[in-house]
């Protein structure tokens, strides 16, 4: 089961301050590091400079996809496939009229 693309956090539904302490925490801890491995990255004259510089993206876009999860895990109070499961949406994009 695949979870919803874009998530609509409100103040009125779900746990929306610990889910936005959880985002801002997270972002605030991790910038450091990576604004010294982008520096260091753009300032590499190496081969490896374009690797280096596709690697440092890619990382990046999985601990935003982790923080993603687990800030949607927060907001719902317990794991999303399951909630997804129970209230029987379908977001695989199967069966969609357009």
């Amino acid at each position: 089961m695949n979870l919803p693309d874009k998530v609509d956090y409100s103040r009125n539904g779900g746990r929306y301050y610990r889910a936005m302490a959880w985002f801002y925490t997270t972002v605030v801890i991790l910038l450091v590091p990576v604004f010294t491995l982008l520096i260091i990255g753009l300032l590499n004259p190496l081969w490896f400079r374009d690797d280096y510089l596709r690697w440092l993206q890619n990382s990046i876009e999985r601990m935003t996809a982790r923080r993603n999860y687990f800030m949607y895990r927060i907001y719902l109070g317990m794991d999303p496939k399951v909630w997804h499961a129970l209230k029987g949406d379908d977001h695989s994009g199967v069966g969609r009229e357009a």
